[in-house]
């Protein structure tokens, strides 16, 4: 006991040394502990710091992926993930361990800047000093002193014995392990602690979870947290594992007490100890060495562990598991909420706590359909529970444990919508809504001068399926409160009056429109109804529409249901019917054309139909509310620096990353909640670089942002505002031009990295003058809407490169002035449930607009029952063995192949031998027919008719024709004929525009000749009126054929055969004369014609001789001029050897028959009176001539014999 005197009067010492040293540390601060660059360099291009940008110092202080550490070591923080420090370090192959995150300390400011709130806990005193009394502290640590003592000697004992052992040890900043016993040779001792954290343990750390809870899973108590170590020894030359070949001693020495349970679980659990557990690698069986006598574990009162021995033949996974038992609970109270809807937004009227239970691990899943209440003109409409200020719908809870820890756990529809830690007393509400059970509405709008009247009272009536009124029924009018009438159903309104009705049964209802009052000033036959359905934010669906001018009831078939509310709008259009109006006035047309070779005319009809049309103009319009959506481009800048993992004072949101992840979704919460609001995003991180975490822009359900934190996203642990600021104005081109244009700044801390003329500047560890112009420079390149950013946990940064410093909210005030921001620009240093309601003033705008207007529809009148006429006049004839046709055009195009649509119809001998046909696209036969009706006065008709099939509308803009051949009749030739001296020897002028467009020239509009018609017309109905168009009139004239004749006769004019004449032309010199032979010759019967040997060119003067005479006859010497002009009239003079050189003109009376007229002329030769001597004078002449010819050729032989004899 005197030993001990010294060391118990040493730690009295130390105690009232670490009472002062615990205050003084909690407000100091490690300036020298900031952001540093990450090792790891960005593995794709990040933002705007060009490759040749220096590198970070080598020696420069890295911003620290763990906050500093410092002695005494504090408790582990609670382990809600199951139950170990957090990232306690992985060893590396020498045995040397990075520092445990939790074991050294949480709360640094930016980017290591010191332990903000001076929590530090060594794992022994801190209940003594906060959470116990003096008294109780004394008690605890004489009792501590007086284990101490004994451990010592037990030590001192065991030290004896080992100087003869071989150990082995391994040591980290945390923990010291030795091993002895049975050690293999040539072995070396490894200690890898499992964390979670760790990738490289995580599976095992989760395995090991696992065993955990399956080794309790029969027992009473539960895994609170644990401890894990892979230990092994291996062969120092090959690396392999080794096994001890018998039993070895592991002891356990912690440089400071561990706690991997939280505050509250270690109060509330009942015998919670510490067991040494054993996970054997190779069965994977689980054993527990505590409870086997093989282990010893020394622990506090609060069962935080200094040390730990145990005794085993094997190495693999050894664990100190915290367990134990408790019993939970947590008291739910229910409060109802009465809500009215205003444009679909609940407008609180008032609330009442409804029950409250208690709920623990055995009580089974509540679901919240059935705490409501059945409350008359109410109706069920949703549950929320406020998670973090922000409400989340349920439908159920349900009190669960995992991992330790106890949870109210939220459900909706069956999947968990939000997991709540509870403490040990907690108190949760949640909140029922209740709206007015108005299940349907009846909403009656008079648009037009009605619109206004209020004199007229819309008369209504209810019934239900079965067609039984529904009497006696509440409905609300505005405030007023009122009742159908209890017989027949009825109720009124007025024109902008809405019927609500209240607890109308489920089912199918009949809402009729019966009338309007007596006195009123409208009448239902004044209006177009449309019956409508209304949704919010939805366009009118027209469910059923009763046209003007009907005095019928309206009525419309609706459902209601216990799930919405249905909404039937009467909107009576005031309505005006035009008189039918013509669009297309009736056209018909006759042409003719005159074909010279065959000398006859095509003559066609054609008819193209009226069409009408009835206006009716339906006043639709009406004054509604329009809520147009508002359009926001978001660019989400989330710093992602080292010092983002820092711990943080507030439960809730434990580490700053945390508090970033709930500021996201408070925003993203507020604004998808937003109908109004049309948001697309973009997400930048960034630490010493910026990196575009979304290529596109997203929609808002799409929005995540991950607790990673710079160098796993590769972009550096330190603070570059400058790379994203950049980052965040290079998104601006491609937001939508329509759209608000925001950036969100998101950050824990000032910029420990810039960019300066392209270059990046800064270590990564402090704050420098030439950041924080550089960050300002940046933020006065940003142009957009609004800008906020918004700061969480901002304390004081000094600068590095000069005296003084600033305030990091200071810094980001500084930076959103510097913004281009059109609207606003501001920095905010709240809590992250708070951030959402930065957004909630973002909403569209509601106007009152003018929807409808003069809705007008247009019914079109067509015309039927058609007939096609044409009657022909006495003075044509239909042409003998001729075609007739129809066809059909539009817009001048035939709507059909003509060869294979139109039949022709057949005419032989002047009668139809078959009808003509045509059929239309749609199947429809039209046909014509040439008809002769003999009169009983002697009289003949002959019609063209086309009579189109009953009903047949023409509706398709067609033109209908019918084309047929006419030639003129003998009596127009007679008529002609007669009267062909008068200066008009017609009778008619053609109607102007009566000749086919091809026509060159010109032979019936407006000229003389006669009509090819008599009545002819076109006779139709429509709109049930009857209509006529007569056909104008073309006219035919008549072609004479001119036909000369000459005749071989003698004396006593017989007709001679076999006379020959010669007709040549007298044609001008140096042209070819044009020569005929003609022989008189019997044709038909009758001798003495000349018939040439080709046909003679009229236009023509000619000298006609004969050649030979007939057999008995004497050739004559006459000559006959003969010319004949265009028309083939001759005209003849006689020239005789003796007579006048210009001769006589010879006349003769032309003979017609019919259209030809003959002009027949006689050649005379006399009859020889003696045979002619031989040779005749003709031979004489011929002799005398011969011998001229011979005298006269010797005579010029003879001369020029001489003159080449020289003579």
């Amino acid at each position: 006991m005197k030993r001990n005197l010294p060391i118990l009067l040493n730690k009295i010492i130390s105690l009232g040394l670490i009472v002062p040293l615990y205050l003084a540390m909690s407000i100091s601060a490690f300036a020298d502990i900031t952001d540093a660059p990450s090792e790891d360099t960005p593995t794709e291009e990040v933002a705007s710091v060009p490759e040749s940008s220096p590198a970070p110092e080598a020696n420069a202080p890295a911003e620290p992926s763990t906050p500093p550490t410092e002695d005494p070591v504090p408790e582990v923080p609670p382990a809600t993930d199951g139950g170990t420090p957090d990232n306690p370090g992985e060893a590396d192959p020498t045995g040397d361990q990075t520092p445990n995150n939790d074991l050294l300390g949480d709360g640094l400011n930016q980017d290591g800047d010191g332990l903000e709130d001076g929590n530090l806990d060594d794992g022994n005193l801190d209940d003594g000093l906060d959470d116990e009394s003096d008294d109780e502290l004394d008690e605890e640590l004489d009792e501590e002193l007086k284990e101490e003592e004994e451990e010592e000697e037990e030590e001192e004992e065991e030290e004896e014995e080992e100087e003869e052992e071989v150990k082995l040890v391994y040591e980290d900043e945390n923990v010291k392990v030795t091993v002895s016993g049975a050690i293999p040779e040539n072995a070396d001792f490894n200690v890898k602690p499992i964390t979670e954290e760790n990738e490289e343990t995580r599976d095992l750390y989760n395995h090991t979870a696992d065993k955990m809870e399956e080794l309790l899973a029969d027992s009473e108590n539960e895994v609170y947290g644990f401890l894990a170590y892979d230990i092994c020894f291996t062969d120092v030359e090959t690396g392999e594992e080794v096994e001890p070949s018998d039993n070895v001693t592991i002891s356990m020495e912690y440089k400071g007490r561990v706690l991997p349970v939280s505050r509250e679980d270690v109060n509330n659990a009942k015998e919670l100890k510490v067991d040494v557990v054993h996970i054997n690698d190779k069965t994977d069986e689980v054993e527990n060495l505590t409870e086997a006598g093989s282990a010893t574990v020394a622990t506090a009162s609060d069962t935080s562990v200094k040390s730990a021995s145990f005794t085993n033949d094997s190495f693999s996974v050894y664990t100190l598991l915290w367990n134990g038992n408790t019993n939970r609970q947590i008291e739910v109270t229910f409060n109802n909420v009465f809500v009215e809807m205003l444009d679909g937004e609940e407008v609180p009227e008032y609330e009442e706590i409804h029950e409250s239970i208690n709920m623990d691990v055995s009580t089974p899943e509540i679901m919240i359909s059935d705490k409501v209440d059945d409350i008359p003109g109410y109706k069920f409409r949703r549950a929320d529970y406020k998670v973090n200020g922000i409400g989340k719908d349920v439908d159920g809870l349900k009190f669960i444990k995992k991992d330790n820890s106890y949870y109210l756990q939220l459900l909706n529809k069956g999947a968990e919508v939000a997991k709540v830690a509870l403490s040990s007393s907690a108190k949760e509400t949640v909140n029922i809504y209740y709206e007015k059970n108005i299940n349907l509405t009846v909403q009656k709008i008079a648009t037009g001068a009605a619109k206004e009247d209020t004199t007229t009272t819309y008369e209504f009536v209810i019934k239900n399926s079965e067609g039984v009124p529904v009497g006696a029924t509440k409905y609300y009018v505005g405030e007023e409160l009122r009742t159908t009438d209890a017989a027949s159903g009825m109720f009124t309104l007025l024109s902008g009056q809405k019927a609500e009705f209240l607890d109308l049964q489920v089912g199918t209802y009949y809402i009729t429109e019966t009338g309007t009052s007596y006195d009123s000033t409208y009448k239902l036959k004044d209006f177009t109804t449309k019956i409508l359905e209304v949704k919010k934010n939805q366009a009118d669906t027209l469910l059923v529409q009763y046209e003007a001018a009907s005095g019928d009831t309206r009525v419309v078939e609706t459902s209601v249901d216990d799930e919405s509310t249905k909404n039937i709008k009467f909107k009576n259009c005031y309505t005006t019917v035009s008189e039918p109006i013509e669009t297309v006035s009736a056209t018909v047309a006759k042409y003719i054309r005159y074909h010279a070779e065959d000398d006859n005319y095509d003559l066609t009809i054609k008819f193209k139909g009226p069409e009408q049309k009835i206006v009716t103009t339906i006043d639709t319009s009406e004054e509604l509310e329009q809520e147009e959506n508002i359009k926001v481009d978001i660019v989400l800048v989330v710093d992602k620096s080292n010092s983002m993992g820092y711990a943080t004072t507030d439960p809730n949101y434990p580490t700053r990353i945390k508090c970033v992840v709930a500021a996201v979704d408070s925003m993203v919460k507020t604004i998808k909640d937003k109908d109004d609001v049309d948001a697309k995003w973009k997400v930048i991180d960034f630490g010493q670089y910026a990196k575009l975490m979304t290529s596109n822009w997203i929609d808002t359900g799409s929005v995540v942002v991950t607790e990673n934190l710079g160098p796993a996203e590769s972009i550096g642990g330190g603070t570059n505002y400058c790379a994203g600021l950049k980052m965040a104005n290079d998104q601006m081109p491609g937001a939508r031009s329509d759209a608000k244009k925001i950036v969100i700044f998101l950050t824990d801390g000032c910029p420990t990295y810039g960019i300066k003329d392209g270059k990046q500047i800064g270590k990564g560890t402090t704050l420098t003058t030439d950041i924080e112009g550089a960050t300002y420079n940046y933020a006065s390149q940003l142009e957009c809407d609004y800008f906020y950013a918004i700061g969480m946990g901002l304390g004081y940064n000094a600068y590095s490169d000069t005296s003084g410093g600033i305030d990091a909210f200071t810094l980001l005030q500084n930076m959103s002035a510097k913004v281009k921001a059109k609207e606003a620009a501001q920095a905010y240093n709240i809590s992250p449930e708070k951030v959402g309601a930065i957004f909630d003033s973002l909403a569209g705008t509601i106007s009152g607009i003018a929807a409808g207007g003069l809705e007008t529809s247009t019914e079109m009148l067509y015309s039927s029952n058609v007939v096609m006429t044409d009657t022909l006049s006495e003075y044509v004839d239909i042409v003998p063995d001729s075609t007739f046709k129809i066809n059909v055009t539009l817009d001048l195009q035939d709507v059909q192949d003509e060869s294979v649509a139109s039949v022709p119809g057949v005419i032989k001998n002047g009668i139809q031998d078959s009808p003509a046909t045509y059929t239309l696209p749609d199947g429809t036969v039209l046909t014509a027919n040439y008809i002769v009706k003999n009169n009983a006065d002697g009289t003949v008709v002959r019609t063209i008719s086309m009579v189109f099939p009953q009903g047949y509308l023409l509706d398709d803009g067609y033109e209908y024709q019918v084309k047929f051949y006419v030639q003129p009749s003998d009596l127009a030739y007679d008529y002609y004929y007669d009267n062909i001296e008068n200066e008009n020897p017609y009778p008619h002028r053609g109607d102007d525009k009566t000749d086919h467009g091809n026509n060159d020239p010109i032979t019936s509009s407006l000229l003389p000749g006669f009509y090819s018609n008599g009545l002819a017309n076109t006779t139709y109905v429509i709109n049930n009126q009857q209509g006529t168009l007569d056909f104008p009139k073309p006219v035919v004239q008549v072609h004479f054929t001119n036909v000369w004749e000459i005749y071989k006769v003698n004396q006593n004019d017989d007709y001679l055969d076999g006379a020959e004449f010669v007709l040549e032309e007298q044609a001008e010199e140096g042209t070819v004369a044009a020569s005929y032979t003609g022989i008189s010759q019997k044709v038909d019967q009758i001798d003495g014609l000349v018939v040439w040997n080709d046909t003679v060119a009229t236009g023509k003067i000619y000298k006609l001789k004969e050649m030979q005479a007939p057999t008995g006859y004497v050739t004559s010497d006459d000559k006959w001029i003969i010319t004949i002009s265009d028309e083939n009239v001759p005209t003849v003079r006689i020239v005789t050897s003796d007579g006048n050189p210009e001769g006589t003109e010879y006349l003769v009376e032309p003979v017609r028959e019919g259209k030809v007229i003959t002009y027949r002329f006689q050649f005379t030769n006399k009859k020889a009176s003696a045979l002619p001597y031989t040779g005749g004078s003709g031979v004489y002449k011929t002799t005398v001539t011969g011998i001229a010819m011979m005298i006269l050729s010797a005579f010029m032989f003879y001369l020029n014999r001489r003159k080449k004899a020289g003579f």
